[in-house]
């Protein structure tokens, strides 16, 4: 008791001219921290404890309300992404209202726990804590907690990883595609479509495919019906940070492909 003492009388001394600007809620955790604390406990950990205390920032409301903003943008997987986080917040807590402080770094290893013991896999937990990330970083922005309640920051707390192997396809498998009877012009035809020319682009990713231009091509030549009976594609791959130029001369199916969408433009 005496020795409580003494650190309390210390607290008030090195802190006078502070103390009559603090709230009593502020004076009464400062004060405890102070008291109850260990040779070996940082000032950064004794203001985190104070903080922690003290803000009572709602990580629910916060996140309810970019919700709201993103089913009005019609962003309605983005809001449902933050839910299914949420969710799985509240069922592993037993609570259904967490504030920010109360998802600190001995939480979030408490949550890849139990995640584990459910059989969940590193991307899955990935999946569910990626949102929660955000949601910590965009508060910080908008001035709604301060950085040291941030459990991500600078690596405190480090959302697992999942290491998926690389599968390809069979010859076979790409071949009984191609033989597959399918409606001409219906979705399903398209899809397998736009498949078979990515795979002759040289696995060209989807969001290139989407972005592609006429201007891209190269050195087109024409049939008398207006075909394009030749050309060479060029493209940067967005997954490499539009560093890594593709130059190709396109295949006969991959040619047949882009003539149909031509001639069906209105499609």
């Amino acid at each position: 008791i005496e020795s409580y003492y003494r650190r309390a009388k210390t607290f008030l001394t090195d802190n006078i001219y502070e103390i009559e600007s603090m709230s009593l809620q502020e004076f009464k955790e400062r004060l405890k921290v102070e008291i109850f604390s260990t040779a070996d406990t940082t000032n950064l950990k004794k203001a985190t404890r104070v903080i922690k205390k003290l803000n009572g920032s709602s990580l629910t409301e916060f996140a309810q309300r970019k919700i709201d903003r993103l089913r009005i943008a019609k962003k309605n997987g983005n809001a449902d992404v933050i839910e299914q986080s949420l969710r799985r917040l509240y069922a592993f807590s037993g609570r259904e209202h967490l504030n920010f402080a109360d998802v600190d770094i001995s939480f979030l290893k408490d949550f890849h726990a139990y995640c584990q013991s459910r059989g969940n896999k590193p991307n899955t937990v990935s999946i569910y804590l990626r949102p929660i990330k955000t949601l910590f970083r965009e508060a910080i922005a908008e001035g709604e907690i301060p950085t040291i309640l941030n459990p991500f920051e600078g690596g405190k707390f480090k959302i697992p990883k999942s290491r998926t192997k690389n599968r390809a396809l069979r010859k076979d498998d790409i071949i009984a595609l191609r033989n597959l009877e399918l409606e001409t012009g219906s979705a399903i035809w398209k899809a397998r479509a736009y498949f078979l020319f990515m795979f002759n682009c040289r696995g060209m990713n989807f969001i290139d495919l989407v972005k592609l231009k006429k201007s891209q091509l190269k050195d087109v030549q024409l049939d008398n019906d207006g075909k394009i009976i030749q050309a060479k594609l060029t493209y940067s791959r967005t997954k490499l940070g539009e560093q890594k130029s593709m130059n190709m001369r396109l295949s006969v199916e991959a040619l047949q492909i882009l003539n149909y969408f031509i001639s069906n433009a209105s499609e």
